[in-house]
Order: structure tokens, then sequence, then C-alpha cells
């Protein structure tokens, strides 16, 4: 059996409670995907990094793992970081595939969710 892994990749905060809402994300895929080990990383200031989710993955023995980088807006990290991470990755994991998606909010299902979410707090029809 391929044990499949979906890392969480969020910015990061000095505040350590910012790191809750992709906690709770993470939850919630969890649940919808019970045969998928879900972790969640950080760029910065809160751990794990994206190297320590994914070696824990490789070796509890993930062969496929998806990223998803929970970004609103692609930048500076998804130009410049995210292929650097992704060969470094590719390099020490050689046995696992490894799947980027785009930041998370590109995908037309998230901007559909956040306008309903925001019609909605507005008592509006949505």
């Amino acid at each position: 059996m391929k044990l499949r892994g979906i890392v969480l990749l969020a910015h990061g905060s000095r505040d350590a409670k910012w790191r809750e809402p992709f906690d709770l994300l993470a939850g919630k895929i969890a649940k919808r995907l019970p045969d998928t080990a879900v972790r969640v990383s950080f760029l910065k200031d809160l751990e794990p990094d994206i190297y320590a989710a994914v070696d824990g993955l490789a070796k509890a023995g993930a062969t496929h793992i998806t990223v998803v980088p929970v970004f609103l807006a692609a930048g500076g990290h998804s130009g410049n970081d995210f292929p650097v991470m992704a060969n470094r990755l590719s390099v020490e994991h050689p046995g696992v595939k490894f799947r980027w998606t785009e930041v998370i909010g590109s995908w037309e299902e998230v901007i559909e969710a956040m306008a309903v979410a925001v019609c909605a707090k507005e008592d509006g029809e949505c």
C-alpha cells in the first residue's frame, strides 16, 4: 500500500497562536482523507519547516506527497523559494513523488467559498 501525504505549507509567524487555523484545516482534511497523512509546515518562525514535515512522512513510508501552499496569492515565495524547496526535497527523497499545487488562494473553489462566506457575513443572498 502506498502511503500518501499532504503537507500544508504556510508562511509562519512569531505568534504561536497564528498556527491554529492551519492545524484546524489539517484536522478537517485528515477526517475527509483517512488514508492520507496530513501535516502542517511553515516557512519561518514556527515549526516544523517543510523539510522536517516531509522527513517525517518519508520515514513513515510516504511515497506520494502533495505540497499545498496555503497562501492567498502567489508572490516572491512561490516564484523564488518554492522551486528551491521542491528541488531540495526531490534530491533528499528520491523515492518520493512530489506534487506542488498552486497557492490555495488561486483555486476557483477557494475564491468562491470566500465570496460566499463574505456575502453571508453581510447578510446577503449568496
